[in-house]
């Protein structure tokens, strides 16, 4: 039994004693509570066959998927009426990939649910559509983890779901109880974290200390103590919060020397380890809200002004950035926001005594340090409330459950800092602007709202003026980060190296320098110092999604490519709501085409808007003969489309997909639909095979595409129709040569006229001859010669008295093409020109006309 099984069998035995019991026989009972334990589904299964529990029921069923999956049995049993309930048909689904199935048996969109599986799975479904915000809420809701009977059916639920739905689970519990933290609903703490670690035991000691921080910040230390107690030592994160709330110093000592070298937390715990007694920095004061992007900014701006006296609240600072027509998030709007209310604003760097006399008076600070924020590096704003003067660390405001409240002494070392002081106490830190430190601070600020506008150059004329130091330097290396990110060339990851490397000589190393170090040697193909150097990354940040995407990349560039899989796996597992993992598995499992079908189908159901994923799953659908599917996401996906260049992607792909199901078509029916596709390249294509089958049902659809919007396709069906075969069913059929002739008079391009006359000409019918011969000469000819032409030549042989006399008024046309046109076609039938010259003389021509009218009209008279 693994570490997470031991935790969360901890917590079976701890925390569960105080559940009420349910009504089923002991048997059953006692199975339920062993397998609470070892979740060994199969002997589950076994156990309520013994208590006689039927085979259709919902336990059983669930059971037998955990460990058969949904094999032909199960559907069986599934299809019995009032088989399994919700639960086991939705997981059921699940294992199909069906999601809208799943949605429909759990009825995913009503919230109010008394079942706690029902409203967990329900939950699921919503995150793998990739509405986060209603899967939390739905967590959040009426229904609360209490009984055993609860705990037994989620952990049901966990073992019978398929991996990857179930770490999305719990990575939305996770997710719920942060929002949980924020709103302060502390009641439903105990209830998300003991569904948590029954969906994910393996994670028991984050979502541990993630509920004991919970706890700890709402201001309930008993609560974490609680938690604590259930959950065993051993875990760098559960022995920090135990050393903080341990009243006993030398324990805590002891605690926290466990983990003095921990990756992440191990700066900190030594400088905790040097202070003694736990500080008072961990008493219960206000939480801080989590929030992301601009509301962060101002929810920290509005923080600062009320320390000052000033009454603001987050969204009154947010309808004052949109009223200016600026964001919280942009340096000067804030500057001016805070100076506008009449408080001071000190900017500081590269100054260690600054921030130590801030904490000194008490005054509290943002520090803008570069940190991982979601997928890229942010400058990231945190509010420093003080510091602990025996041991040198910070304590701050920290709202996010995943970090700590608390930073080692170097943490700031390389921030840059912004400070708020009323009016009216200027003049005591009036000294501090004749430092260089507030210069810097300064010219840092003003250079990052130039990078914040795209102002590159600006921005690094700003930031070359800054002179040395590390905190400079990182600057820097941020904006040729952003100016990278934005336009992604070799030379920009290279020379944003250059410009952190300045700052590497000053502790301590940052995820962000490592990372710089690891993306230019990706780009300069160093594929093994890249890694080296995300191994760094990893170390000082702790593992995350996007790095192990770039060691994926750096892997597949060394040719490692069962190790760059791995990495993928990892990223996925780190982030389950991250569909960018699946994407690039899903891509790269060439050998597993099953498997790499279903993680696009899961990265496809969270983020239908991008469209690499719906490209990416479109032809693996295609490849295995599901093209019809593959074009409903390429439909779905259009919906969705973020702009042209996506659309353009988006319509390449349903190209390359319809035209494999065309070629692959065998009859009439496997093309309906492509000749109506709007891309004029398959119905073209659509048009050639319906014209090789030749099935009435083909034909039938190829006569459609002669009213095509395309001129081009409709001069492709006419040619097709020139064939032996088509041409038989046009001088058989009344109602396509009439449509033929409706293109010969009335089509708008002259290539699609003249054509339609070449296809009249193999159509020995009255109707046809007419119409030649009206388009040919006389009121209704056509107004374009090339048209009138191939009139003439469709005439060819035609010795009708129509087809001559038009034939005879056509020598006077006045185009020489159509003269000659029309004198050929009658020299065929005569072997005589009577002297007519298409480019003679128009008097000797008028004299050949009078002649031919004269012998057309003998002609006419001896029939």
């Amino acid at each position: 039994m693994n570490a997470g099984r031991l935790l969360f069998a901890a917590v079976c035995v701890l925390g569960l004693a105080g559940f009420a019991g349910v009504a089923h026989a002991a048997p059953a009972d006692e199975a339920a509570q062993r397998f609470l334990v070892d979740r060994d589904a199969r002997a589950f299964d076994v156990a309520l066959a013994e208590a006689g529990e039927p085979a259709t029921s919902g336990r059983r069923l669930l059971a037998r998927l955990a460990f058969a999956g949904a094999d032909d049995q199960v559907r069986a049993m599934l299809a019995q009426p009032g088989a399994g309930g919700p639960v086991a048909r939705a997981v059921a689904a699940l294992h199909d990939l069906d999601l809208r199935g799943a949605c429909a048996a759990v009825r995913c969109q009503e919230a109010d649910t008394r079942d706690v599986a029902v409203a967990w799975l329900g939950a699921l479904v919503l995150a793998r559509r990739g509405d986060d915000s209603g899967a939390i809420g739905r967590l959040l809701g009426p229904v609360e983890v209490r009984t055993r009977a609860d705990q037994v059916a989620l952990t049901l639920l966990a073992v019978a779901l398929p991996e990857t739905e179930r770490t999305m689970l719990a990575a939305a519990a996770e997710h719920a109880l942060q929002r949980a933290s924020e709103r302060g609903r502390v009641a439903a703490f105990d209830g998300l974290v003991q569904g948590a670690l029954a969906i994910a035991p393996e994670r028991a000691a984050e979502i541990g200390a993630q509920a004991v921080r919970a706890w700890r910040r709402a201001g309930r230390p008993d609560g974490a103590r609680m938690w604590l107690a259930r959950l065993p030592r051993g875990t760098a994160a559960l022995d920090v919060e135990r050393a903080l709330l341990e009243p006993d110093g030398v324990k805590a000592q002891a605690l926290l020397a466990l983990h003095a070298d921990a990756p992440v937390v191990g700066p900190m715990v030594r400088a905790l380890m040097r202070s003694g007694p736990p500080p008072q920095a961990w008493r219960a004061r206000e939480p801080l809200p989590h929030a992301v992007g601009q509301r962060h900014d101002a929810l920290l701006l509005a923080r600062l002004a009320r320390h000052n006296g000033v009454a603001a609240t987050t969204d009154t600072v947010l309808r004052a950035a949109e009223r200016d027509g600026g964001t919280a998030s942009r340096a000067a709007w804030g500057t001016s926001w805070l100076a506008s209310h009449d408080l001071v604003v000190l900017h500081g760097a590269n100054d260690a005594a600054f921030p130590r006399e801030l904490a000194s008076r008490g005054t509290p600070f943002l520090a803008w340090c570069i940190d991982r924020v979601g997928t890229t590096y942010r400058e990231r704003s945190v509010l420093v409330l003080g510091r602990d003067p025996t041991s040198g660390t910070w304590w701050v405001d920290e709202p996010d459950l995943a970090r700590a409240d608390v930073l080692a002494p170097d943490a700031l070392a390389k921030a840059r800092f912004v400070a708020v002081v009323p009016r009216e106490a200027a003049a005591a830190v009036a000294a501090w602007r004749t430092r260089p430190g507030a210069s810097l601070g300064a010219r840092l600020e003003a250079a990052r709202a130039r990078a914040e506008a795209a102002d590159w150059d600006g921005a690094h004329a700003l930031l070359a003026q800054a002179g040395p130091s590390p905190v400079a330097a990182l600057a820097r290396a941020l904006a040729r980060y952003d100016q990278a990110l934005a336009a992604p060339t070799r030379e920009g990851w290279l020379e944003a190296e250059d410009a952190v490397r300045e700052a590497l000589a000053t502790p301590p190393r940052l995820g962000f320098e490592a990372f710089l170090a690891a993306q230019a040697a990706a780009v300069r193909g160093d594929a093994e110092a890249a890694l080296a150097a995300l191994d760094e990354v990893e170390a000082v940040e702790g593992p995350s999604a996007s790095v192990y995407l770039v060691r994926h990349a750096a892997l597949e560039a060394a040719g490692r490519r069962d190790d760059a899989l791995r990495a993928l796996d990892a990223a996925a597992s780190v982030d389950p709501l991250d569909a960018r993992p699946l994407l690039y598995r899903g891509t790269a499992r060439g050998a597993e085409p099953g498997a790499a079908l279903a993680d696009l189908i899961r990265a496809f159901d969270r983020e239908p808007e991008d469209a690499r994923i719906a490209v990416a799953l479109a032809l693996a659908l295609a490849r295995q003969d599901r093209g019809t599917e593959a074009l409903e996401v390429l439909r779905v996906a259009r919906r969705h489309a973020r702009g042209e260049a996506d659309m353009r992607v988006l319509d390449g792909a349903r190209q390359q997909v319809e035209l494999r199901l065309i070629q692959d078509a065998a009859s009439g029916e496997d093309l309906t639909g492509f000749e109506r596709s709007d891309d004029p390249e398959t119905r073209r294509r659509a048009a050639f095979q319906l014209a090789d089958l030749g099935t009435p049902k083909a034909e039938a659809q190829l006569r459609g595409l002669l009213l095509d919007a395309s001129a081009d396709l409709r001069l492709t069906v006419l040619r097709l129709y020139l064939r032996p075969r088509l041409r038989q069913q046009l001088a058989e059929d009344p109602v396509l040569g009439r449509r033929v002739v409706a293109l010969l008079e009335s089509d708008p391009d002259a290539a699609v006229r003249a054509a339609a006359a070449r296809l009249l000409g193999h159509v020995d019918d009255a109707f046809a001859r007419r119409a030649l011969a009206d388009r040919l000469r006389g009121r209704g000819a056509d107004l374009d010669a090339s048209v009138r032409a191939a009139c003439g030549l469709a005439l060819r042989g035609r010795e009708d008295a129509g087809s001559r006399s038009a034939l005879v008024d056509a020598l006077a046309d006045p185009e020489a093409s159509v003269r000659r046109v029309a004198g050929d076609m009658l020299f065929e039938q005569t072997a005589t020109r009577m002297g007519f010259d298409a480019e003679g003389p128009p008097a000797e021509r008028a004299d050949a006309i009078r002649a031919w009218r004269e012998w057309l009209r003998q002609e006419t008279a001896t029939r």
